[in-house]
């Protein structure tokens, strides 16, 4: 048996007013702002991600260290855009998960694109699979994210080029809806 704590924010943010919600969680619109707070923006597990339904103990929606990457990817991009350094539309994450988890002499890998499934329940795809190759993927990629860590890359070309051939884009543009135009008569 295993007992955790209740997973919230921390306290300095939590007594924050307006800033989060009961459980210390950031809310964030689209991209990444806060709705109140025009200049704070809040990425990973910080965030609030509401969970597609409610569960008998309420977990919330889980977080992996790819979104978080996403998410900054999304938010850098955003305060580029604001700032005038670029040019274009505001990105979201795509808050697609990738996760090798290691069990000693197994694993599992999987996949859910996205994390939260749409309104209707569903996913694009959401794969599983488990093995010994698992553990040794996750020891590999453990040294190359260290490695690139000390390089300094954040996501080389190849890492997005890899993830565009499995078909998992990180960011998104967010297309700006037409406004409805309304004539006086």
């Amino acid at each position: 048996m295993m007992v955790l704590p209740p997973f919230r924010g921390p306290r300095f943010l939590r007594e924050t007013p307006g800033l989060t919600d009961a459980k210390g969680f950031i809310p964030v619109l689209p991209t990444y702002r806060h709705p109140d707070f025009e200049s704070i923006y809040a990425v990973g597990v910080i965030t609030q991600l509401k969970a597609m339904e409610q569960t008998p103990i309420p977990t919330g929606a889980p977080k992996v260290g790819l979104m978080s990457e996403e998410m900054a990817l999304a938010v850098a991009h955003n305060i580029a855009l604001e700032l005038g350094v670029i040019s274009g539309c505001q990105n979201k994450p795509t808050l697609q998960a990738i996760c090798f988890a290691d069990f000693g002499d197994t694993g599992a890998l999987f996949l859910a694109d996205p994390l939260l499934p749409d309104e209707t329940g569903h996913r694009h795809r959401a794969l599983t699979y488990n093995g010994i190759w698992v553990s040794w993927m996750k020891t590999g990629f453990e040294k190359y994210f260290l490695t690139k860590l000390r390089l300094g890359w954040t996501i080389p070309w190849f890492e997005r080029w890899a993830f565009r051939a499995i078909g998992l884009p990180l960011v998104e543009p967010i297309i700006p809806s037409p406004q409805l135009i309304q004539v006086k008569g």
